[in-house]
């Protein structure tokens, strides 16, 4: 498969890829896949698909875990919106089951297609809201220099602790503000009280910690599943491919679905979070690409979209992978070597986008980030996509349209 000779390239491109995806709420995945086959590391699409889900889990634990900090020391605000990462993952999780079958049993052809197209469409929504955002920066920036002199002295250079601090503290505003309206939300009050309800108060602090142990718990239950079901890379209750092992997985994926419909946003696709499960599986993805155009599109700010998303991409990508590893699919001192270096190069990528943010007062740069990680990837995937293809086809090799056994040893 790999050497340590082919690792240490391999760890230290995926820790700079790490590095300029995280901020922005990707967790790489569309990247490591045409680098994990341009370095020797895997020989196909499907193989780099496999390995990346948890090279994205080391990328995208350092970001949760970056976010997870911050959120400690301001408690009263909210930097992950737990509603929306609960109406999405359900739906999610049951595509990652399905998907990860997918992976194995589609032509080579028909992944690299499918790449090709997901970064694609992302590309355009990206760059289309980046554009929008930075003009409204600029407007609000223009507004603020035209007011008279005398006011506030400039405030001092903030901290990396500060940074995220600002750029949700229209959020936060735009919360308490919501919160108020007691007649608007039935959880939140009775309809004609008129008295205000805090954004800090008991009810909405509770709800939060139900919506995260719903989130966790339904992560948790699907390990545990997949668990149950066993695969091929050590001992198992069930065969590989016998009626309970079939049985199991349509099960996970059943429940998943309905409790994604019961647990539903009125502003979240189900269909859209199950095809981003699928992806997620089959080309490589952690989903962040799907993700956080999504979330910006309904209008949730660039850095609570991205710090939202990151939860998301590790618990899909940490789902994917252990479905990977139980069915003997990821070589395991690859995975250990390129998830440590996807955790340092998440870590540093935090750390200066998060001072870069602070220089200029745009937090649209995280929003051109993914553009530009989307543009790069596209044109990484298709030239070595076609490489590959037109090179099989001149050897009479056609391999790459055909379908594959998942029950094949």
């Amino acid at each position: 498969m790999s050497d340590m000779a082919l690792l240490a390239p391999a760890s230290a491109l995926v820790a700079v890829i790490a590095a300029l995806a995280m901020p922005a709420g990707n967790g790489g995945g569309i990247l490591y896949v045409p680098l994990l086959q341009l370095v020797g590391i895997t020989a196909s699409p499907s193989a780099s698909a496999a390995l990346s889900q948890p090279v994205v889990v080391g990328a995208s634990l350092a970001g949760s875990g970056f976010n997870l900090v911050w959120q400690l020391r301001h408690p009263e605000k909210r930097l992950v919106e737990p509603r929306l990462a609960l109406a999405t993952i359900a739906p999610t999780l049951s595509g990652v089951t399905i998907g990860t079958l997918l992976n194995t049993a589609l032509p080579e052809l028909a992944i690299l297609v499918m790449l090709v197209l997901t970064i694609a469409w992302n590309l355009h929504s990206s760059f289309k809201k980046a554009v929008a955002l930075w003009r409204k920066e600029s407007a609000a920036k223009a507004a603020t220099q035209e007011k008279p002199a005398g006011g506030p002295p400039p405030a001092k250079e903030p901290d990396l602790a500060k940074i995220l601090e600002q750029a949700v503290r229209q959020t936060t505003t735009a919360t308490t503000t919501t919160t108020t309206t007691a007649s608007a939300d039935p959880e939140v009050g009775r309809a004609g009280s008129a008295a205000p309800v805090s954004s800090a108060s008991p009810a909405p602090v509770v709800s939060e910690s139900v919506d995260w142990l719903k989130l966790f718990g339904l992560f948790a239950v699907v390990i545990a599943a997949m668990a149950l079901r066993g695969g091929r890379s050590g001992p198992s209750l069930f065969e590989v491919c016998s009626p309970p092992y079939w049985g199991i997985t349509a099960a996970v994926a059943i429940v998943l679905l309905g409790a994604g419909w019961y647990l539903r946003h009125p502003d979240i696709a189900m269909w859209k979070c199950f095809a981003v499960g699928v992806l997620s599986a089959v080309v490589g993805i952690g989903g962040g690409l799907i993700f956080t155009p999504m979330l910006l599109a309904l209008g949730v700010e660039a850095t609570k979209s991205a710090a939202t998303t990151t939860v998301l991409v590790l618990m899909v990508t940490s789902s994917a992978s252990f479905m990977f590893v139980t069915g003997g699919q990821i070589p395991m001192l690859p995975m250990a070597v390129l998830s440590a270096a996807a955790f340092c190069g998440s870590l540093l990528g935090k750390a200066v986008v998060g001072w870069l943010v602070a220089k200029t007062g745009r937090t649209s740069i995280l929003v051109f980030l993914l553009a530009g990680i989307l543009g790069i990837s596209g044109s990484v995937v298709t030239v070595q996509g076609a490489a590959g293809i037109f090179g099989a086809n001149a050897r009479g090799d056609h391999s790459f349209l055909d379908f594959h056994d998942v029950c094949a040893a």
